[in-house]
This record gives structure tokens, sequence and C-alpha cells, in this order.
């Protein structure tokens, strides 16, 4: 895998989700339910999942017009 692979893994899916694909792949151990279980929940935890998980925190709603435009921005991330 080369740097140009990685950099657009991580941009897409972050780099948690590419660290642990990285330690899996490796590993060169067969995947298990479970580890693919966690590298999709991993992957599933991006900017915009963050920024909605932020706003609930701080309870703004998503419709708040600040809201809307940083979800705008996370979506582009």
């Amino acid at each position: 895998m080369g740097w140009d692979v990685i950099a657009g893994l991580v941009l897409q899916y972050g780099l948690p989700f590419v660290e642990k694909l990285i330690e899996k792949w490796s590993n060169k151990n067969p995947v298990t339910p479970e580890e693919w279980k966690d590298l999709v929940s991993l992957s599933q935890n991006n900017a915009l999942s963050q920024m909605k998980a932020a706003l609930a925190r701080a309870g703004i709603a998503e419709t708040d017009p600040r809201a809307i435009e940083l979800l705008a921005e996370a979506a582009k991330a």
C-alpha cells in the first residue's frame, strides 16, 4: 500500500480507521466478524458524524443556522 493510497483513505475514513486497517493488514491473520464490525464502526466516525455529536452535546439543534453552516463544512471534509 503506497502513501497515496493511505492518504486517500485517511481523508475519506479518518486516521483511526486507517491505523486499525493497517494494523490488521500487517498481521496477515484472517478478518474475524468482530474485527470487521470494529472497522465498520470506525469508518462511520467521520467529520460529519463528529460534528453532529458535538452539536448534540452542546444542545444546539442541527436546524440552527450556525449548525447548518458547520455541518455543510464538515460534509466537505
